[in-house]
């Protein structure tokens, strides 16, 4: 009988692609050294869709995925405005990620976009 551990690391990052990285990340990256490598060498892409996370949760996930990984983030969905207004007043962070596809402002309304622009 095989283990889950015993699974080859393609076959963690294909379960990757179906959820989002900060779920991926909260799942498995503490379980033991052989999951926090896997997201730490890692040169798959990544998609950050956050959604409704605490404001500390936020922080902690900017810490430690998104400024170490900048380089490798595709894809940035905002839906809150504190994620919005944190991103644009920090707007150097936005130029750094170079390999960024598609950025995405939902359910944020005009009076808080007002206030960039």
């Amino acid at each position: 009988m095989m283990k889950f551990e015993g699974l080859a690391n393609e076959i963690f990052y294909a379960i990757f692609e179906y959820l989002h990285h900060f779920q991926a990340y909260e799942i498995f990256f503490n379980l033991n050294q052989r999951f926090q490598n896997l997201f730490i060498n890692s040169t798959y892409p990544i998609q950050i869709q956050l959604d409704l996370i605490s404001k500390s949760t936020f922080i902690s996930y900017y810490e430690n995925i998104i400024l170490p990984y900048q380089h490798r983030i595709q894809l940035l969905h905002l839906t809150n405005p504190f994620h919005l207004q944190f991103f644009l007043s920090n707007i150097s962070i936005i130029s750094k990620l170079v390999h960024l596809k598609r950025l995405i402002i939902d359910y944020i309304s005009f009076s808080h976009l007002e206030q960039f622009f």
